[in-house]
Protein backbone atom coordinates (compact mmCIF):
# COMPACT_ATOMS: atom_id res chain seq x y z
CA UNK A 1 0.00 0.00 0.00
CA UNK A 2 3.23 2.17 0.15
CA UNK A 3 3.00 2.94 -3.34
CA UNK A 4 -0.67 4.21 -3.26
CA UNK A 5 -2.43 7.13 -2.57
CA UNK A 6 -5.85 5.64 -1.00
CA UNK A 7 -8.66 7.76 -1.60
CA UNK A 8 -11.90 7.01 0.87
CA UNK A 9 -15.49 8.68 0.31
CA UNK A 10 -17.94 7.96 3.07
CA UNK A 11 -20.52 9.63 1.67
CA UNK A 12 -20.55 7.56 -1.69
CA UNK A 13 -18.87 4.48 0.06
CA UNK A 14 -16.12 4.51 -2.45
CA UNK A 15 -12.54 3.52 -2.11
CA UNK A 16 -10.19 4.27 -4.87
CA UNK A 17 -6.22 3.04 -5.39
CA UNK A 18 -4.22 5.46 -7.25
CA UNK A 19 -0.74 4.26 -8.10
CA UNK A 20 0.33 6.78 -10.58
CA UNK A 21 3.79 7.70 -11.73
CA UNK A 22 3.18 11.20 -10.33
CA UNK A 23 2.36 11.16 -6.84
CA UNK A 24 1.58 15.35 -7.42
CA UNK A 25 -0.75 14.23 -10.53
CA UNK A 26 -3.01 12.19 -8.77
CA UNK A 27 -3.50 14.19 -5.01
CA UNK A 28 -5.49 16.41 -6.82
CA UNK A 29 -8.81 15.56 -8.68
CA UNK A 30 -9.99 18.94 -8.94
CA UNK A 31 -9.99 20.24 -12.41
CA UNK A 32 -6.27 22.19 -11.98
CA UNK A 33 -7.66 25.26 -14.51
CA UNK A 34 -10.26 26.26 -12.32
CA UNK A 35 -10.15 29.07 -9.78
CA UNK A 36 -12.07 27.28 -7.57
CA UNK A 37 -10.23 24.21 -7.90
CA UNK A 38 -7.35 26.44 -6.64
CA UNK A 39 -8.97 27.53 -3.64
CA UNK A 40 -10.62 24.22 -2.63
CA UNK A 41 -6.50 23.12 -2.57
CA UNK A 42 -5.36 25.95 -0.35
CA UNK A 43 -8.30 25.17 2.02
CA UNK A 44 -7.76 21.70 2.29
CA UNK A 45 -3.82 21.31 2.98
CA UNK A 46 -1.78 18.29 3.44
CA UNK A 47 -2.02 17.19 6.82
CA UNK A 48 1.20 15.33 7.67
CA UNK A 49 1.21 11.67 9.10
CA UNK A 50 3.79 9.61 10.43
CA UNK A 51 3.75 6.02 10.49
CA UNK A 52 4.32 3.72 13.90
CA UNK A 53 6.77 0.93 14.04
CA UNK A 54 3.46 -1.34 13.62
CA UNK A 55 2.53 -0.17 10.14
CA UNK A 56 -0.36 2.70 11.80
CA UNK A 57 -0.92 6.26 9.89
CA UNK A 58 -0.77 8.69 12.98
CA UNK A 59 -1.51 12.59 12.89
CA UNK A 60 -1.00 14.86 15.87
CA UNK A 61 -4.94 15.89 17.10
CA UNK A 62 -5.61 18.70 19.55
CA UNK A 63 -8.16 19.09 22.49
CA UNK A 64 -9.23 22.00 24.24
CA UNK A 65 -8.30 20.46 27.48
CA UNK A 66 -5.04 19.20 26.39
CA UNK A 67 -1.76 22.10 26.21
CA UNK A 68 -0.24 20.30 23.51
CA UNK A 69 -0.81 17.97 20.25
CA UNK A 70 -1.26 14.22 20.64
CA UNK A 71 -0.50 11.15 18.70
CA UNK A 72 -3.54 9.67 17.03
CA UNK A 73 -3.85 6.79 14.63
CA UNK A 74 -5.88 7.66 11.19
CA UNK A 75 -8.31 4.28 11.69
CA UNK A 76 -10.50 4.16 8.62
CA UNK A 77 -12.44 0.78 9.97
CA UNK A 78 -13.12 2.22 13.28
CA UNK A 79 -16.55 3.36 13.64
CA UNK A 80 -15.82 6.07 16.41
CA UNK A 81 -12.55 7.81 17.86
CA UNK A 82 -11.09 6.84 20.97
CA UNK A 83 -8.54 7.99 23.40
CA UNK A 84 -6.39 6.18 25.74
CA UNK A 85 -7.42 5.31 29.24
CA UNK A 86 -3.70 6.12 29.77
CA UNK A 87 -4.20 9.76 28.59
CA UNK A 88 -7.24 9.97 30.48
CA UNK A 89 -5.14 9.97 33.47
CA UNK A 90 -2.09 11.48 32.55
CA UNK A 91 -4.29 14.38 31.59
CA UNK A 92 -6.98 14.82 34.14
CA UNK A 93 -9.43 14.17 31.76
CA UNK A 94 -11.25 11.95 34.50
CA UNK A 95 -14.19 14.75 35.12
CA UNK A 96 -14.86 14.75 30.48
CA UNK A 97 -16.19 11.20 31.64
CA UNK A 98 -20.09 10.88 30.69
CA UNK A 99 -21.91 9.62 33.20
CA UNK A 100 -24.10 6.45 33.17
CA UNK A 101 -22.82 5.98 29.41
CA UNK A 102 -21.41 2.42 28.66
CA UNK A 103 -20.83 0.95 25.24
CA UNK A 104 -19.54 -2.54 24.03
CA UNK A 105 -16.63 -2.71 22.16
CA UNK A 106 -15.99 -5.63 19.23
CA UNK A 107 -12.81 -5.01 16.80
CA UNK A 108 -10.33 -7.24 15.21
CA UNK A 109 -8.36 -7.09 17.91
CA UNK A 110 -10.57 -8.21 20.24
CA UNK A 111 -13.63 -6.77 22.68
CA UNK A 112 -14.58 -5.25 25.73
CA UNK A 113 -17.73 -4.49 27.71
CA UNK A 114 -18.87 -1.31 29.81
CA UNK A 115 -16.29 0.92 28.06
CA UNK A 116 -16.47 4.20 29.52
CA UNK A 117 -16.73 7.60 27.08
CA UNK A 118 -15.37 10.96 27.30
CA UNK A 119 -16.96 13.95 26.35
CA UNK A 120 -15.08 16.00 23.87
CA UNK A 121 -15.25 19.68 23.71
CA UNK A 122 -13.51 20.24 20.59
CA UNK A 123 -11.37 17.25 18.64
CA UNK A 124 -8.60 19.15 16.27
CA UNK A 125 -6.87 18.18 13.33
CA UNK A 126 -4.44 20.72 11.24
CA UNK A 127 -7.48 23.17 12.17
CA UNK A 128 -10.77 20.81 11.42
CA UNK A 129 -12.66 20.40 14.20
CA UNK A 130 -15.37 17.65 15.66
CA UNK A 131 -17.24 19.99 18.73
CA UNK A 132 -18.94 18.00 21.62
CA UNK A 133 -18.23 14.66 20.46
CA UNK A 134 -17.22 11.80 22.42
CA UNK A 135 -14.41 9.27 22.27
CA UNK A 136 -14.62 5.89 23.83
CA UNK A 137 -11.76 5.20 26.39
CA UNK A 138 -9.72 2.14 25.77
CA UNK A 139 -6.23 0.38 27.08
CA UNK A 140 -3.60 1.29 23.76
CA UNK A 141 -0.91 -0.37 25.67
CA UNK A 142 -0.71 -2.80 23.32
CA UNK A 143 -0.34 -0.75 20.48
CA UNK A 144 1.72 1.20 22.48
CA UNK A 145 4.49 -1.66 23.22
CA UNK A 146 5.25 -1.74 19.34
CA UNK A 147 4.10 2.01 17.88
CA UNK A 148 7.68 3.72 18.41
CA UNK A 149 6.29 6.73 20.02
CA UNK A 150 2.71 7.20 21.80
CA UNK A 151 -0.44 6.76 20.55
CA UNK A 152 -2.91 8.80 22.67
CA UNK A 153 -6.28 7.99 20.67
CA UNK A 154 -7.67 6.70 17.12
CA UNK A 155 -9.72 8.80 14.77
CA UNK A 156 -12.72 7.11 13.96
CA UNK A 157 -15.01 7.18 11.37
CA UNK A 158 -16.94 9.77 13.49
CA UNK A 159 -14.52 11.98 12.58
CA UNK A 160 -13.64 11.63 9.17
CA UNK A 161 -17.15 10.60 7.23
CA UNK A 162 -17.94 14.15 7.38
CA UNK A 163 -14.98 13.89 4.94
CA UNK A 164 -13.29 12.52 1.70
CA UNK A 165 -10.18 11.12 3.18
CA UNK A 166 -7.11 10.87 1.33
CA UNK A 167 -4.29 8.66 1.86
CA UNK A 168 -0.97 9.83 0.84
CA UNK A 169 1.49 6.72 1.84
CA UNK A 170 4.02 8.03 -0.69
CA UNK A 171 4.40 11.67 0.95
CA UNK A 172 2.83 10.60 4.25
CA UNK A 173 0.22 12.72 4.07
CA UNK A 174 -3.55 13.13 5.20
CA UNK A 175 -6.01 15.32 3.20
CA UNK A 176 -9.83 15.80 4.49
CA UNK A 177 -11.30 17.06 1.11
CA UNK A 178 -14.58 17.61 0.33
CA UNK A 179 -17.00 14.58 0.52
CA UNK A 180 -18.46 14.01 -3.07
CA UNK A 181 -21.97 14.83 -2.34
CA UNK A 182 -21.38 17.73 -0.51
CA UNK A 183 -23.17 20.89 -0.63
CA UNK A 184 -21.16 23.85 -2.01
CA UNK A 185 -18.50 24.91 0.71
CA UNK A 186 -17.89 28.54 1.52
CA UNK A 187 -18.63 29.42 -2.23
CA UNK A 188 -17.17 26.69 -3.60
CA UNK A 189 -18.01 23.68 -5.22
CA UNK A 190 -15.44 20.34 -5.14
CA UNK A 191 -16.91 20.24 -8.66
Amino acid sequence: MNNYIVTLDYQSSAMTLDRSLKPEASQQKIEPASAAAARIDELYTPIPMRTTTGGFASVEASLSEVSHPLNFIVDTAASISVISDAAVKRFNLDTLKIPGQHFRVSGAAGGAEEVEALGLKTLEVSGVKRINGRALILDMSAINETAGFEQHGILGGDFLRNFCVQLDLRQFQLRLLPPSKAPTVAGISPE
